[in-house]
């Protein structure tokens, strides 16, 4: 079972490259990470 703080998969880290916008995919997980209050902010 995937959890939801396991953002990263192999897809991510072989098509993301530094500057990249993120996908509507990134920005609900980090949504959800957010209201789960799993933010480091």
């Amino acid at each position: 079972m995937t959890h939801l703080n396991d953002i990263t998969t192999d897809t991510n880290v072989s098509t993301r490259s530094k500057g990249s916008h993120l996908t509507i995919d990134d920005r609900v997980k980090i949504s959800v990470l957010k209201e789960l209050e799993y933010s480091t902010e």
